[in-house]
């Protein structure tokens, strides 16, 4: 699947897929390192009812992939 977003992004035109993972989802974040992805920053967003998102946000540049 995300060979598919990566070559449809590319396809379109974009120079960076940016995605938002949860700091626990250790085993998201590190299949995402593996695949190119870095970390961009960390955001906390309060979405209502007392409950937060304690997110990573992650970019990958497409212009860097060498394929």
């Amino acid at each position: 699947m995300l060979q598919h977003v990566r070559a449809s992004s590319a396809e379109l035109g974009a120079s960076e897929i940016r995605l938002q993972v949860n700091k626990q989802n250790t085993r998201a974040i590190r299949a995402y390192e593996r695949a190119g992805f870095s970390l961009l920053e960390a955001v906390v967003a309060d979405i209502g009812g007392g409950f937060v998102m304690d997110d990573f946000i992650m970019a990958l540049r497409l212009d860097e992939l060498k394929e």
